[in-house]
């Protein structure tokens, strides 16, 4: 899928380079940090939150399913020393050929 815009040039091919920053181990940031961000969720993603331990800010899998849908492909960024001391190996939708042939960074 393939999208034009016309410019000074006439119409390019538009190319745009997707990166996602990973902040947060797989377990997220822990429940008072999104307690105290609770403006930026829906009620519904709160009580989710609290009642199940859901984490709103592991969106990997979402994202790996739109790339899927709509061809395209996107770097993750992970950092590197969390306060937890999370491995790559930790996070569970990642596999070992994806991590090793480049597909995350």
């Amino acid at each position: 899928m393939h999208s034009t815009i016309s410019d000074t040039c006439g119409n390019e091919p538009i190319k745009i380079i997707l990166t996602h920053d990973v902040d947060w181990p797989p377990q997220g940031p822990g429940i008072d940090h999104i307690l105290a961000r609770r403006n930026r969720f829906s009620e519904e993603i709160i009580l989710k939150t609290v009642r199940e331990g859901y984490n709103p800010y592991f969106g990997i899998p979402d994202i790996m399913d739109l790339e899927e849908k709509y061809s395209f492909k996107s770097t993750f960024f992970f950092k590197g020393g969390y306060k937890y001391k999370t491995l790559i190996k930790c996070w569970p939708t990642l596999t070992n050929s994806e991590v090793f042939s480049g597909r995350f960074t």
